[in-house]
């Protein structure tokens, strides 16, 4: 009687929602939902906590979620203990998640599903429906605006049906196992497509030059596909992307200067890509990229001068080519790098001085398996390398010297202890042929082995 009681106060709107919410209920288990069906409370705040809702974050959705509940984007209002909610009790948000569940496996997305009619946003995350994309998916309201299903065991095709709704902005299917090739009828979106993440699928066939269409498109993840083919010249025509990853394809050819324009760009994954050729000079007029990440391909040539100029540069892979040359001392002008990585190349020369410059945030330099000389610059030891993170692999060369004893506190320290070069407690220089290091100062040295701080004595690595 209590229920009905609270029926009988609600408008007819609310009692359909809550019908439709109870159906997700139902249909997948009922333990450890929370608040759910809990009739003394909005059915915008069945989740366990508005907290739950915003956790399912999911590392690639974009999109204005933040610190609004299930029910916002209406100027109404409403009250529930105390507390004044944005909107009038309107569900315009479902995301559902594994996670949040704790543990529940969700298998089913009720068809009566439909019957929120305003609904603008649909995520499930983790949910174990092993099927192709349900039909009854495509019975929701055209107007929708994010779509996303993330580890939801999805196989066969991306229906053309997609193309129907007209307001898509944001469309996530990743991590599943779907096939065949991206929808044609999503290329009429232009519009309003501004977000697609299809990684970790089995799709196939050339990289679509129809991409170039969506020309509002900021962000496109698409990496761990079976694409093909090249890198379509129209991605230079989505001036407002900002985000790129196209890694882990068998790809050919070189990044297309068509690109050179995007000069908004943030992130750039193309690493594991069979790329070949030169690394573009016109990379360094991406002032804004955070992420560059070319590894894993085969570049030749030299590392590009040009590439200093990008000072907000946080992660830099180029590990895993051909590339030659020496490292750029025009590295040492970034601002806020985390991350160097140079690693298995054909680079010679020293290790520049201006590296010691990166004092304020760099973690990882991985330098190892490449033709450098000289020293390990004293300079260097002034990069804390903190933990737990800090990584220094300089192993794999031709270096000599001692190595400057700051660098000895790393988490992580390789080098080829040697008579050539020694220092930090495991690689002790003493009792061997006195080298020069600079300065005029000298060092003996002796072993062979692999200094890491922080190892005891019988855990050492030998190189």
């Amino acid at each position: 009687m209590e229920e009905i009681d609270v029926l009988q106060n609600i408008t007819e709107q609310r009692v359909v929602q809550r019908f439709v919410l109870a159906t997700f209920y139902f249909a997948n288990g009922k333990e450890r939902w929370g608040n759910w069906l809990n009739h003394s409370v909005h059915e915008c705040v069945w989740y366990s906590s508005l907290k739950d809702f915003y956790v399912i974050s999911f590392a690639y959705i974009v999109f204005p979620l933040h610190h609004i509940s299930p029910c916002e984007q209406d100027p109404a209002g409403y009250l529930e203990d105390g507390i004044l909610y944005q909107g009038n009790g309107i569900i315009r948000h479902l995301w559902l998640s594994l996670r949040v569940l704790n543990g529940l496996m969700v298998s089913e997305i009720p068809p009566e599903l439909h019957l929120l009619t305003e609904l603008k946003s649909l995520a499930l995350d983790a949910f174990n429906l092993t099927s192709t994309i349900p039909e009854n998916l495509f019975d929701l309201p055209s107007s929708l605006e994010l779509i996303s299903i993330t580890a939801g065991g999805l196989y066969g095709s991306i229906p053309e049906a997609i193309g129907r709704f007209s307001e898509l902005a944001v469309l996530y299917f990743a991590t599943n196992s779907l096939t065949g090739t991206i929808p044609s009828s999503l290329y009429s979106l232009t519009n309003s497509m501004r977000s697609i993440a299809l990684l970790e699928n089995q799709l196939t066939g050339p990289l679509p030059t129809e991409l170039g269409l969506l020309t509002n498109l900021q962000h496109i993840w698409v990496q761990t596909n079976l694409f093909t083919g090249t890198i379509p010249t129209e991605l230079g025509q989505l001036t407002l992307l900002d985000r790129l990853d196209l890694s882990f394809h068998m790809l050919s050819g070189t990044i297309p200067v068509e690109l050179s324009v995007l000069t908004d760009m943030v992130n750039l994954y193309m690493h594991d890509t069979y790329l070949s050729r030169t690394i573009p000079m016109w990379l360094g007029n991406m002032t804004s990229l955070d992420t560059l990440s070319l590894g894993g391909n085969s570049f030749t040539g030299i590392i590009p001068t040009e590439l200093g100029l990008l000072t907000k540069m946080s992660v830099l892979w180029l590990g895993m080519n051909a590339l030659s040359g020496t490292i750029p001392s025009e590295i040492g002008m970034y601002e806020q790098v985390i991350v160097l990585s140079f690693e298995n190349n054909d680079l010679t020369g020293t290790i520049p001085t201006e590296l010691g410059l990166l004092t304020h945030c760099l973690y990882q330099l991985w330098l190892f398996d490449n033709d450098l000389t000289g020293i390990v610059p004293l300079e260097l030891g002034n990069v804390p390398f903190p933990a737990p993170y800090g990584e220094v692999f300089l192993h794999g060369n031709d270096l000599s010297g001692i190595i400057p004893e700051s660098l000895c506190s790393a988490n992580s320290l390789y080098f080829d202890c040697s008579t050539f070069l020694c220092g930090c407690d495991l690689c002790n220089c003493s009792d061997v042929e006195t080298l020069p290091i600079q300065d005029g100062e000298t060092a003996d040295e002796d072993g062979q082995l692999v200094s890491e701080a922080n190892q005891t004595e019988g855990s050492q690595t030998g190189l």
